[in-house]
């Protein structure tokens, strides 16, 4: 039976099929033409890196999961103590308080430069 078609009902048969590897050749190579290209067109490659670094990693580790945490407690009926909210509230403020002054750090090397 061909690739990736039904054998019998229910079933599927599993292999790579002829355009997988040509498929991840393109793939690859536009993504290495691609990284090359915004590395060598932005003269402040490294500025760019760190204000997207400044504006992602803060919220993805401390603004964000207390509020999935606290909607997930919700959705799942798990009461959440005052002393964790508490402590939610302080990751927040946390959060906010060295992404902004990671933010205007970013700002300041930019502006240096």
């Amino acid at each position: 039976a061909a690739v990736g078609t039904l054998v019998e009902e229910g079933t599927v048969e599993v292999g790579a099929s002829p355009i997988t590897r040509p498929l991840w050749l393109v793939v690859t190579t536009g993504v290495v033409i691609g990284a090359w290209a915004l590395a060598n067109g932005i003269p402040f490659f490294l500025d760019l890196v760190s204000l997207i670094g400044s504006l992602t990693s803060i919220p993805l580790a401390f603004i964000f999961p207390p509020f999935i945490y606290m909607r997930a407690a919700e959705i799942h009926g798990v009461p959440v103590t005052p002393r964790e909210k508490w402590l939610f509230r302080c990751l927040v403020a946390f959060g906010f308080v060295f992404g902004i002054s990671g933010f205007i750090g970013t700002i300041l090397n930019i502006a240096s430069d």
